[in-house]
Parts: C-alpha cells; sequence; structure tokens
C-alpha cells in the first residue's frame, strides 16, 4: 500500500533543509561512508548520475517521528506544504536510519536531535494544491493546516494519490506473492474492492516488475 507523507516546509530551518537537499540533491559521495555497502549499491543502481533528495525527520518527543518513520515504505508519496499549499510532491525509494549522516546534512536542532530518520526520494516537481482543494479531498475541517509530519492511513492516502494523479509510475512497495495473488483473484472475480485490495493490486504492479524483470 501506498502512504501519503506530510510534510510542512515553511519555517527557516525546513526551508534550509529543503533548499540543500531537495532542490540540490545530495552527493553519493557523501552518503557513501555513513551507510552499508547494501544500501549504497541499491542507491547507485536507483541514481545513476550520482546525486539523490534526502529528508529526514528528528525521533520527536517519545520517539512520535520515529513511529510515523517506521511505516513509510517504497513508493510512498512525501507532500511539502508552506504558505497555505502543498508545493511539491516527491516518491520515497528508500530509507535508513542514520544519526551521523544527518548530523553532516543537517547538524542537530536546539534540543540536541538531529533528522536521522531519513528517506530518500524521487521523481520530485513542483505542484499547487491549497489547503482548501486538500482538506476537502482527505475529509478534514475547511481551516485545516498541515502544522506535522504525519503519515496518513491507507484510505486518505488512496483518496488523495487518485485525486490528485500522484502515484508513481516507477517506484512499487514490496508485496509478497500471496498478496499479489490476493489482489489479481478479486479482481478476477469481479467483486468490489475495497481499500485494501486497491492498493494491493497497485502494488501487485512492482511485484510484477521483479518477478519479471528482476527490477
Amino acid at each position: 500500500m501506498n502512504h501519503v507523507i506530510l510534510q510542512p516546509a515553511g519555517n527557516k530551518g525546513t526551508r534550509s533543509h529543503y533548499a540543500d537537499t531537495i532542490e540540490k540533491p545530495v552527493g553519493l559521495g557523501l552518503i557513501r561512508k555513513h551507510i552499508s555497502s547494501d544500501l549504497y549499491e541499491k542507491l547507485s543502481s536507483l541514481y545513476p548520475h550520482g546525486v539523490v533528495p534526502v529528508w529526514g525527520v528528528t525521533p520527536g518527543e517519545k520517539d512520535v517521528n520515529k513511529k510515523k518513520w517506521q511505516r513509510i515504505l517504497t513508493g510512498d508519496v512525501t507532500l511539502f506544504a508552506r504558505e497555505g499549499a502543498i508545493v511539491s510532491s516527491a516518491v520515497v525509494t528508500e530509507k535508513t536510519s542514520c544519526e551521523s549522516l544527518a548530523v553532516e546534512l543537517w547538524r542537530r536542532d536546539e534540543k540536541g536531535q538531529t533528522w536521522e530518520y531519513i528517506y530518500f526520494l524521487d521523481e520530485v516537481q513542483s505542484v499547487r494544491i491549497p489547503y482548501a482543494d486538500f482538506n476537502k479531498i482527505a475529509g478534514y475541517a475547511p481551516g485545516n493546516v498541515i502544522q506535522g509530519f504525519n503519515v496518513l492511513d491507507e484510505a486518505k492516502s488512496l483518496k488523495i494519490l487518485e485525486h490528485f494523479d500522484l502515484e508513481s509510475g516507477i517506484h512499487f512497495p514490496d508485496i509478497s506473492e500471496s498478496e499479489y495473488q490476493q489482489a489479481v483473484a478479486s479482481l478476477i472475480g469481479g467483486g468490489p474492492l475495497d481499500v485494501t485490495t486497491q492498493t494491493k493490486s497497485r502494488a501487485g504492479q512492482g511485484f510484477l516488475r521483479k518477478f519479471l524483470f528482476g527490477i
């Protein structure tokens, strides 16, 4: 299943981080010394030009952000928001927890935390979705403002991804063969698709790509 990740980027600190590691992607050479060889090989394959858009979050109070970050999957879509609108989107490719990389990229905040729960992005694009439009589709109150990092549930995510056409055609979450077969069986049966089956059928595209082409 794909999630929508909400990420405010309007204050001075997040604007600086966005400029440093999204608008100006990070070189793989800098990243390499902080990560495992397996992850480096994956990133090298995903980013042949050698630069990677990178984002991260701090653990937060009582690890609240860490727990949200743990739910992030390949293919999830991050929406960056500021000044009353979502201004860009990007797709998650991989993630890692790495304090040393975060310190090198963004240093530490006033509480001594760093943005160590990292995720790597692709398909970064500018969008313009006013909060009013977003809130209507997501089912939020009209005056809702995106104020903190959040990973939305699958029902809200599906509505947003479909309405604003934000799903990736390249990166898909990993699912098992049995999950893929379950989604296919539901489609062949012609019955109504619930949210879970819809998301699994999309993820099944990724399974097929890996099964047929090894990618």
